[in-house]
């Protein structure tokens, strides 16, 4: 039982930074292409 919630928390983890790091690429292309950089208030 202690390896499936490793393995799941490993998914949990590596999930976690490929939402991270494709947000972070929207709000950057965001940036570029409107005038306003909205989303670097948050």
């Amino acid at each position: 039982m202690e390896a499936s919630l490793q393995t799941a928390s490993i998914a949990f983890i590596i999930s976690w930074r490929i939402v991270r790091c494709s947000f972070e690429l929207t709000t950057s292309f965001l940036d570029k292409v409107l005038p306003i950089p909205l989303f670097r208030r948050f």
